[in-house]
């Protein structure tokens, strides 16, 4: 297996796993402390992160470093889904009801379309209040394409 191959690998199991990957900028006196400077199997640092933990999978290594004043998240970065920190995907697969809220992002949409699309039925809501709605209707819904 390449070692470009191996990252991406590597990299669909944590993303899955809820890792994120590090977009930001790392100080340059870490850069050149830390083992992932470029070791001989090293293709490049790439950096994921998961709450305080930094890991860097740009070869056999992985790196760990925890919650450090060298990574510096950038702003330009930022979600447009009201602050979610999971995708779509892993929001349904993990929760078994969504607020309308989350139903808007998991499918893109405003939150009146979605209360159209449980008054029109494509979507059931739950007996009390606040509406919520079961995660597998939603991704039916997301997979729902016309070919």
């Amino acid at each position: 297996m390449s070692p470009e191959s191996m990252i991406l690998s590597t990299l669909r199991g944590y993303l899955n796993d809820g890792w994120r990957p590090f977009f930001g900028t790392i100080k340059e006196k870490f850069r050149l402390n830390t083992p992932c400077s470029g070791g001989n199997d090293c293709v490049a640092p790439f950096w994921i992160y998961k709450g305080d933990i930094y890991l860097c999978i740009g070869c056999r290594q992985i790196c760990s470093v925890e919650r450090s004043q060298a990574f510096i998240h950038s702003q330009e970065i930022q979600y447009s889904n009201g602050g979610f920190d999971l995708t779509p995907l892993e929001m349904v697969n993990r929760k078994h009801t969504l607020l309308v809220k989350e139903v808007a992002y998991c499918l893109n949409v405003s939150e009146s379309l979605v209360y159209r699309y449980i008054y029109e039925g494509k979507l059931i809501a739950h007996k009390e209040k606040p509406t919520r709605v079961r995660a597998s209707d939603v991704l039916e819904l997301m997979n729902d394409f016309d070919e």
